[in-house]
């Protein structure tokens, strides 16, 4: 997860309470989410870099429903102690460290332009760090525990109606969250979480349905991509709603679900270059907007765009190998 369950190999995929266990079998990793995850790292690297998604903004949804699933597809699940205190060490440790370096960062950046030292601060930074990219991770920190509390509900009864609530659920989140950003002005960090809400639910149908086997798997997957599907749909405005909400909103949901769905049914192992991409991720995460910040002071970007984005990544990617071979590894 991201440093949780998006950055460590997939969870295991075990049956949930009240179905037939099969034999004792080695712990299952999801490997091509693995490799969606980088894919989805790219689409948001590069609107931080160009200004455009490589992937239509599907980055950002993917990240967030590939990280609950792999938390909702452990069994026995967590209690949310339990999460918190484990996601405490792995997000929050990360998040403090960055929010010390952007901030010294910022201070010497003001200074250096003869503006005082804090004023860049707004007084919600505290939610979310001194840059906005931050609030994903006090996100994902926040939601583990919700996470942990529906999924020990739903591990104490059948697998498939807490599927197809969640599903439903989740979808009915997405359109009122839609229909909010419609509606209202809201500021950040709000706004990025409640365009994120929905993939709570809807993440944890996925690791639900990723805990099943066999052919019930493939069924409850591909029916989850079918609401993705008819997401995609509602956003292209194939359906009409009766309130005014963001189309565009709409279709990133729907087509991470998709690809998501669609990733979590294809099996294989993994590799070197696998576990390079995941190794990476959650410090390409957290590096790259002050690596393009500090190359663009120096002017050494801001010519190609997409250069510069290959440029970005592969320097972020670098630094954070580095980092994970000293110390400092905790803070990627």
């Amino acid at each position: 997860m991201m440093a949780d369950a998006t950055l460590q190999y997939a969870s295991r995929g075990v049956p949930v309470s009240g179905e037939k266990r099969p034999p004792s079998r080695k712990a299952e990793h999801f490997f091509w989410l693995d490799r969606l995850r980088f894919v989805a790292m790219l689409d948001i690297v590069a609107m931080h870099t160009v200004g455009n998604h490589l992937l239509h903004g599907v980055g950002l949804p993917m990240l967030l429903l590939i990280s609950v699933a792999l938390q909702a597809a452990r069994v026995p699940p967590a209690a949310p102690g339990a999460v918190l205190a484990r996601r405490a060490r792995r997000l929050l440790v990360p998040w403090l460290f960055w929010c010390a370096v952007y901030t010294g960062w910022l201070v010497l950046q003001a200074l250096g332009h003869g503006r005082p030292a804090w004023s860049w601060f707004q007084p919600l930074m505290p939610l979310y760090g001194p840059v906005i990219h931050l609030w994903f991770v006090p996100f994902i920190f926040l939601s583990a525990p919700v996470v942990a509390v529906i999924v020990g509900i739903a591990h104490s009864r059948r697998s498939r109606p807490a599927i197809a609530v969640f599903a439903t659920s989740g979808i009915l989140v997405v359109l009122a969250a839609a229909a909010v950003r419609t509606a209202y002005a809201v500021p950040q960090p709000f706004n990025q979480w409640v365009f994120s809400v929905g993939t709570i639910p809807l993440g944890a149908a996925i690791g639900l349905a990723l805990t099943t086997q066999g052919k019930r798997r493939l069924r409850l997957l591909l029916a989850l991509a079918g609401l993705g599907i008819l997401l995609t749909a509602a956003g292209l405005e194939w359906v009409r709603f009766p309130f005014p909400c963001e189309s565009w909103m709409l279709r990133r949901h729907g087509l991470a679900l998709i690809g998501v769905c669609l990733m979590a049914c294809l099996s294989g192992g993994g590799g070197p270059v696998t576990r390079l991409m995941v190794n990476t991720t959650f410090g390409v995460y957290l590096t790259h907007p002050l690596i393009f910040q500090v190359l663009r002071e120096m002017r050494i970007v801001d010519g190609c765009a997409w250069i510069d984005f290959v440029v970005v990544y592969l320097l972020s990617a670098v630094v954070t190998l580095a980092m994970r071979a000293c110390p400092l590894k905790r803070f990627v």
